[in-house]
This record gives structure tokens, C-alpha cells and sequence, in this order.
């Protein structure tokens, strides 16, 4: 069955239909859910994500454009992904000894900055390379998904990756970033 009859049957209030869909995407879902947290949320919590995910799905079927179920649910569990983990961290209360060390305070300040050379070190990329690397790490697609969007071939599409990665690799390093 493709996703337009899934989708039509959805908003028919078909649960069977919904079943299907958790089906298919389920293991997609929580692959997004927990590369999005980079392994901070616990299988627990990715599994709470993920049903979260697809009780959006149910109860918002009728907005979803027809033929585009996988990236709907992509784009809702890395929303929901990032709303977690901003609560999460907002709630955590902080140890009183580990807020007054200056360990914890440049460990933070070392994360913001490595992140920033990394957004830093992608932009430079020129495009499509720039787009590839968006869609496999931030859509979590395959290199065949990535070719068919960008006309090219997935053997393209895994030697851009390579060359990109080597680049952004190497920019980070001339920005003092060093790998163990």
C-alpha cells in the first residue's frame, strides 16, 4: 500500500491504516528521534517521542500533503526531539557543586563553540554538497533518497559525502577543533 492510500484511509479514521504506518516508519521515526538527541534521551524516552510522533500523525492526518507521510513524521519527531530536550534542560535542576566549577562552565563553552565552528565549517560547503549533508544528517535519508532529489547518483551522492566530510574535517581543525 503507498502513502497516498495509508493517508486517505487515515482520514477515514482507518486505525488499521495507522497501524500500517507505525509499521513502516516506526524504526525511521526513532532513528530521527534519537540522532536528532544525540543519545541523551533514554530508549524510554525515544519510545514516548516516537508514539508522540505518530498520535500527531492521527490526530493531524488531514494536513499532511499526499505522498509526503515520511517527511512529516521526520520533521515532527526532530520538532518534538528538540522541544524534549530544551525542557529537559530548563527543568534539570543544577548540582550545586557541579554549577560552581569552572570544569562545568568550560565544558559548556567548548560545546557552543564546537557547534558553531561546525555550522561554520558546513556553510562554507558549496551546494549540492551543502544540501547532502543537510539530508543525510539532519533528514537522516540514504544516499539513493539523496540522489533522487538532487538528480544525481547515489555513488555521487557518498563521494560528495566523503569529500564534505574531509572538508568540514579539515576547516575544523584550522579552527583549533582537534580529533582523538
Amino acid at each position: 500500500m503507498d502513502e497516498q492510500q495509508l493517508l486517505s484511509r487515515l482520514r477515514r479514521g482507518d486505525e488499521q491504516a495507522l497501524a500500517a504506518v507505525i509499521a513502516r516508519f516506526s524504526a525511521y521515526v526513532v532513528t530521527v528521534i534519537h540522532n536528532r538527541s544525540r543519545g541523551l534521551l533514554s530508549p524510554e524516552d525515544e519510545d514516548e517521542l516516537a508514539s508522540s510522533t505518530f498520535f500527531a500523525l492521527w490526530q493531524s492526518c488531514r494536513t499532511v500533503k499526499a505522498g509526503s507521510i515520511r517527511a512529516w513524521l521526520g520533521s515532527v519527531a526532530r520538532n518534538k526531539t528538540v522541544d524534549r530536550l530544551r525542557k529537559a534542560r530548563m527543568d534539570m535542576p543544577l548540582d550545586e557543586e557541579l554549577a560552581g566549577t569552572d570544569d562545568f562552565l568550560l565544558e559548556e563553552t567548548v560545546k557552543k563553540e564546537q557547534a558553531r565552528q561546525l555550522r561554520e565549517a558546513v556553510a562554507l560547503l558549496q551546494e549540492p554538497d551543502r544540501e547532502i549533508i543537510r539530508r543525510f544528517y539532519d533528514l537522516c535519508q540514504t544516499a539513493p533518497e539523496i540522489a533522487a532529489a538532487l538528480d544525481l547518483t547515489p555513488a555521487a551522492v557518498r563521494m560528495r559525502l566523503v569529500r564534505s566530510r574531509e572538508a568540514i574535517r579539515n576547516e575544523l581543525c584550522r579552527g583549533g577543533f582537534a580529533y582523538e
